[in-house]
């Protein structure tokens, strides 16, 4: 690797696995290009790389590249930027608030707008760098600093279609039978707030202090969530009692949240938001957190409380499986079912799947939670197998479950333990798996398919999957979503829609399954599309167990008589 240094000349270090010619010949002549293609070699360079900025492939280093950048910008010493494949805004918001100063897609790059890239990342590292040395007196970054990063933040937000939050935090100073308490005492307690609430944050979230109160700046793709998670813990921190000359003395924190764009486009409008908030949550009382909006506030109170309550529900089982018919209209019988998961909390009372399954992907609590699913289905088929009511069995597997275990291993642990025969389970698969779908992820579904279990994909058409990625993924079955289903035959646009649908699926000798079916009018019209299996309210809604086998030895006298 070269390491000749021009003066006057930005030193940018590219590291990717090839050497991409054309990114290199975009860069040189304003700047000094190095080009490093071992991932060890360019880790190792952290600590004393003289670059002025990294440009890194996101597959650097076996698709490592991501992990590196964020690595190097979490130091804060260089900036670095990160090239994609192909755009996407939450890869992209995750990152960017990660510390990455940009995220480009290779395919769009031009000189200038990567030039202009690397000009506006070293300077704005420069900027950065000076403003928190004017305010090097404070105990974090001064006001300045965090004036800058926010519109920073706001830039980079309305790039990446993400977000940031802007949390402002009071602690009212405790007294002692009404006495006011001196000045160190205060001193100390400002002290102690402020640790208290930097115990609550990650490395890449910045906190600053202004006279009585406390700022946090959160960059997330969706930071109203962040910013309330980080407001609840921080209630916590800042309400246990502090000794103050051998006696406790309790304060009363109080927070206000103000998230970009809803209430404000820049730095100062999100910092007067922020403290009208606090006051709101003052005025409550204190220990509480508000949002410039009371409808806000419930909304990110419910979705904490639904992520704690979903830690003991794992932990306790309270997981429910429902089972909804799938009738074949021209046979008039019911040939199969899809398992769907639901819950009741003793609290909360009935959270629907739209609410939870996010929280439990974005937690990494899908793995287990989909294998339980995977696993109790698997053995509520083979006992209505065993009990001479043979049925197929459909359960959705989501990406997250690929990225995070092996899939193929879960479903042959299943079909062995359950002892049910393949040919009985469908997985369903999100069209956004075809997209986001790897070489593991095609092996994995080809081993699946080989042992003999069938592959569907669910909700088809309300993607992006062009023709190529349905003609090279392997499935056997295309859900119709009821987004199409609804209005049929009258919705013009719906029933073209799902005209196309069902010839794809015909001409690839693909099944065809349509979902939330409602009326008659809806059924007849896609079984003249000879697509006659269905599935929604039409015939039953998702039921327990034992219900759906009440329900299809009802179905069976009715056939009969």
């Amino acid at each position: 690797m070269s390491t000749a240094i021009r003066t006057g000349m930005t030193r940018v270090l590219f590291c990717s696995d090839t050497q991409d010619e054309r990114v290199i010949g975009l860069l040189r002549g304003s700047h000094q290009v190095d080009w490093e293609g071992t991932y060890e070699r360019a880790k190792a360079l952290l600590e004393h790389d003289e670059h002025d900025l990294f440009l890194i492939d996101a597959l650097f280093g076996g698709g490592r590249g991501a992990n590196l950048a964020q690595a190097i910008a979490r130091r804060g010493a260089r900036p670095v930027i990160v090239l994609v494949r192909r755009p996407d805004p939450a890869f992209e918001a995750k990152t960017l608030a990660r510390g990455v100063s940009d995220v480009l897609v290779q395919s769009e790059l031009s000189g200038p707008s990567l030039e202009r890239a690397v000009r506006h990342a070293v300077a704005r590292a420069s900027r950065e760098r000076r403003a928190e040395h004017t305010d090097q007196a404070a105990p974090t970054v001064g006001i300045a600093a965090l004036h800058y990063r926010i519109e920073s933040a706001i830039t980079r937000a309305r790039r990446s279609l993400g977000g940031a939050a802007v949390l402002a935090i009071r602690w009212e100073p405790p007294r002692r039978q009404g006495e006011p308490l001196d000045a160190g005492v205060l001193a100390m307690l400002s002290g102690v707030a402020l640790e208290r609430v930097r115990s609550c944050l990650v490395d890449v979230e910045t906190l600053s202090r202004a006279e009585s109160t406390l700022f946090v700046l959160v960059e997330e793709q969706d930071p109203k969530f962040r910013a309330g998670h980080v407001a609840e813990r921080a209630l916590v921190e800042l309400s246990v009692p502090v000794t103050v000359r051998g006696k406790p003395l309790a304060p009363n924190p109080s927070i206000g949240i103000a998230v970009f764009p809803d209430d404000g486009a820049d730095a100062e409008a999100l910092l007067a938001k922020a403290r009208e908030a606090v006051a709101l949550a003052a005025a409550a009382g204190g220990g509480t957190y508000r949002f410039p909006s009371s409808p806000m506030t419930g909304l990110v109170s419910r979705r904490i409380s639904i992520e704690r309550a979903l830690e003991k529900a794992i932990e306790h089982e309270s997981f429910q499986l429902a089972y909804q018919p799938q009738v074949d209209l021209d046979l008039d019988e019911v040939v199969g079912a899809e398992a769907l998961l639901r819950w009741r909390d003793a609290e909360l009372g009935v959270v629907e799947p739209s609410e939870f399954v996010p929280l439990l992907e974005s937690a990494d609590l899908i793995e287990e939670v989909g294998e339980w699913v995977l696993r109790t289905a698997c053995r509520q088929a083979a006992a209505w197998a065993a009990a001479g009511e043979p049925l197929k069995i459909s359960v959705n597997v989501s990406a997250k479950q690929f990225i995070l275990g092996d899939v193929a291993g879960v479903v042959e642990s299943a079909l062995a333990e359950s002892k049910l025969s393949p040919s009985l389970l469908t997985l369903e698969l999100t069209e956004g798996v075809m997209l986001d779908t790897t070489p593991a992820v095609r092996d994995a579904l080809r081993l699946i398919r080989q042992r003999g279990v069938r592959v569907a994909v669910d909700d088809f058409g309300t993607g992006y999957a062009s023709l190529r990625y349905v003609k090279h993924f392997p499935m056997d079955v295309i859900k119709i979503d009821k987004e199409f289903v609804r209005g049929l035959p009258l919705s013009a646009e719906n029933a073209a829609i799902t005209n196309a649908i069902a010839a794809i699926a015909h001409s690839l000798n693909l099944g065809v399954v349509a979902e939330g079916v409602e009326t008659e009018a809806e059924a007849e019209f896609l079984r003249d599309l000879r697509c006659p299996v269905v599935q929604g309210y039409l015939h039953a809604r998702p039921m327990p167990a034992a219900e759906f086998a009440e329900w299809r030895r009802a179905w069976s006298a009715r056939k009969r008589g």
